[in-house]
């Protein structure tokens, strides 16, 4: 099942993504855009039309939403994207139970990518293809506005995630490679990688959206 599970997601999710030139995160410019209740991207407003899946939203209005997360109060670097508790109950089929698994964490953080293709999976599992296939591009384009931040040659042109579980996310499922030789090489993460879906023998990401957390939880440290 977890074999059925990470290829049907490769082939829905893989099937709308692109390589797209970057524009790298400015996480002080994503801050006031998403903080200002005077503008249109600010924070709940880009939430409620995400959750009421407007297709309007553009690439630029999901890099917000995706890393203007960071500075939401739910946001934690290292937050439970319940892939522990989904799996068993989808091998079981006990969709009804998972379903409401990730209903849970949905609710506290929309944006995990991992979390959103384990609920289109199990509604397509219930036969609820149209809200299988919404959740499924969702997922593509937080995938998209990832891929957007960087090129993931070098550390100064990396992927940026604010979540280290996303590094995986990417690897296994837009990279179609296994993470290999993880060296932490602060604010980034490097992997050596095989893979026909990127240039480079060695991949780069960058965590430093984990400071935005740190700031807020720990104020006036180091």
């Amino acid at each position: 099942m977890k074999a059925l599970l990470t290829l049907t997601f490769l082939i829905i999710a893989l099937s709308g993504i692109a390589q797209v030139n970057f524009v790298s995160v400015n996480y002080d410019s994503v801050e006031a855009a998403t903080t200002n209740p005077e503008k249109d991207t600010h924070y709940p407003k880009l939430l409620q039309r995400f959750n009421k899946f407007d297709t309007s939203l553009t690439l630029d209005d999901y890099r917000f939403l995706y890393y203007g997360f960071a500075f939401n109060d739910g946001y934690a670097p290292y937050q439970d994207n319940g892939t522990s508790e989904i799996m068993p109950l989808v091998n079981e089929r006990k969709y009804d139970k998972a379903l409401d698994v990730c209903d849970k964490i949905l609710s506290t953080n929309p944006v995990s990518i991992t979390t959103n293709f384990y609920k289109g999976f199990v509604l397509m599992n219930m036969a609820e293809n149209d809200s299988s296939r919404r959740y499924a591009a969702r997922a593509r384009k937080l995938i998209n506005a990832i891929l957007s931040s960087g090129n993931g040659l070098t550390c100064e042109t990396a992927y940026k995630i604010i979540y280290v579980s996303d590094e995986y996310t990417l690897l296994r499922d837009v990279f179609d490679t296994e993470p290999q030789g993880r060296r932490t090489l602060p604010p980034c993460d490097r992997f050596n990688i095989s893979s026909k879906n990127f240039s480079g023998k060695t991949i780069f990401f960058d965590y430093s959206a984990n400071d935005q957390y740190f700031k807020r939880k720990y104020p006036g440290k180091k």
